[in-house]
This record gives structure tokens, sequence and C-alpha cells, in this order.
């Protein structure tokens, strides 16, 4: 197997055009693309990836044969519309084609499973922690290709990229929903069993996005958002993994801030009230006092 690369490496392995990508619009978690095939005879090695892929083959019938993981040569057959499913990490591929009629034309999903976890909680209604899929070829779905099509529509726009987000990002949302409904087989799919906690690399994703975040507003919603849980489930695995509710470990992480601001800056204690939020609702010093007993000029002259 080769090593695992990411989505720049990937693309710099596929001999084609790219005529469209979602790249301008940083959607996280996903990257689409289309992109042109060479037309002569050709064999190429494609490296696994951490996303999983879901690839339609957009022109005439193309012969060949492939391989996955370095297993045995197996021949295929790719015709217009038909999908191909490739799961995240064992999706190394080779190919190796005779020469078609016509320049080949691909559309490339890339998806993290962490995306797909959110749709399965979403569609399930229970936290989900893993969606294992199997690798399939030729698949026909008529749903999945007007989303690919309308997408690439929606890519090409220039004049609005906030609305061409928006309704990108939607149409996302629709694919990853028919994926989990029509080929994650519910015993690929594992929930989260009582007592269970957010794992270590969400808990440094959370815990990092509300660092950064701590002078804005810090919803439930924005919070949810980072760790692909349903309200319900993120507010369960949060009490279990911190043994308090999330705003009060946003408001201890923003009286942290506020205190090594006051010991580490000369900042005024207006610009530190704006820096860690804490003027949002009002009251900083009195809010600041209740956690430290001082209030913050009492704090920055007392002794260390």
């Amino acid at each position: 197997m080769l090593p695992i690369a990411d989505t720049q490496e990937y693309q710099a392995s596929v001999d084609g055009h790219v005529t469209v990508s979602s790249e301008k619009l940083d959607i996280e978690g996903v990257y689409v693309s289309w992109h042109t095939q060479r037309q002569k005879a050709s064999e190429c090695v494609r490296p696994p990836t951490a996303e999983h892929q879901f690839v339609l083959y957009c022109s005439d019938e193309e012969k060949g044969e492939y391989r996955y993981n370095d297993r045995q040569w197996q021949s295929y057959i790719k015709r217009r519309n038909e999908w191909f499913i490739a799961p995240a990490f064992e999706n190394q591929i080779m190919w190796r084609w005779r020469q078609a009629e016509s320049p080949g034309l691909v559309c490339r999903f890339h998806l993290s499973p962490t995306l797909l976890e959110q749709a399965a909680s979403l569609h399930h209604d229970r936290a989900v922690y893993c969606v294992r899929l199997k690798h399939r070829m030729n698949i026909e779905d008529a749903l999945l290709t007007d989303v690919a099509f309308e997408l690439r529509d929606e890519l090409q726009k220039t004049s609005d990229q906030t609305c061409s987000a928006r309704y990108s990002r939607s149409l996302i949302n629709t694919f990853t929903h028919r994926l989990i409904k029509a080929y994650a087989e519910s015993s690929g799919i594992d929930s989260l069993p009582a007592g269970s906690h957010l794992t270590d690399d969400r808990k440094a994703r959370l815990e990092a996005f509300i660092d950064r975040h701590l002078d804005q507003s810090l919803t439930i919603d924005d919070l949810c958002s980072q760790v692909w849980l349903s309200k319900y489930h993120f507010c369960r695995l949060f009490k279990s993994t911190y043994a308090e509710t999330p705003r009060n470990f946003v408001q201890r992480r923003r009286i942290a801030k506020a205190c090594r601001l006051l010991r580490e800056t000369e900042c005024s204690v207006t610009e530190i009230a704006l820096m860690t939020g804490l003027s949002i609702n009002g009251g900083f010093s009195r809010c600041f006092k209740s956690h430290t007993g001082l209030t913050p000029s009492e704090y920055r002259r007392a002794p260390l």
C-alpha cells in the first residue's frame, strides 16, 4: 500500500485537466472536482486517501482492468452516468484501460468519514461514530447524478460566492444523506453506547475552535458543527466528557484567557473584556470576581 495522500497529493496523481472544483468554496470535509481523462490507452496508480471517494463516469463506454489495494486484477466496464465507491483508507487503485473513442469526463467526490458520520447521526437520530462502506462499481443512481450535475453548474458561477457556497452545501447534504440511506448498510454503522465520551480528535478540534473564537458569541449550534453531532448527542457526550455544561466550559476558558492577559500584557481591562468575549453580556468585572474572588484590577496587582 502507498502512503495515505491528502487531497492535493491525490489530485496530482490525476492526469487529466480539472474543469471545475469546490476548492475556492473551501467547504470543510468535502472536495468535489470535474476533470478530463486521457483518451489513449493508459495505466495509472492512485494512492489511498483519508476520505471516501464517490466517482461518476460521464463519457462513452470504457473497458479495462482494475485492482484495489494490490489485490487481483479484475475486468471492468464503465458506462455513462455510472458511479463507483472507494472507501477511505483502503482506496488505493490501479487502472489500465484501452484507448477510448473520446476523452473521458469524471466527477469525483472526496468526503471525510466525519461528514458521513454526521449524516448518519441525523438520518438515524442517534450518535454514530463509524460508517463503513464497501467497494462498489456500476451504480446507477439518478439522484446522485442529478446532484453532481447541479453542483457542477453551481460551482461554475462566480457572481455570488456567498449564495453559491450556501446552495452548494445544501446539495452536498443531499448527496451525503442519499449515500447513508442507499449505500451504508446498517451492519456498518456503529452507534455511540451509553457512557461514551468525545474522542480525543473531537475534543482537540472543539477546544481549538472555542479558544480561537472566545471573543465571539458561541452557540451550541456552533459547537455541534465542529464535531458533527446533533444537539442532543453533543450535550450528552460533552457532559460525560467534561463533567460540566458547554456554557460553563466556555466561560472557564474565557476567564483563564483573561487571567493570562492581565498577567502577561498591558492591555486595558476593557480591551481584555472584548478579547475574551466577557463583554458580550456586560458585567466583566462582576463575572471575573465571581470566578476568581478578585476584580480584574486586583488580580493584576496581586503577587504571583
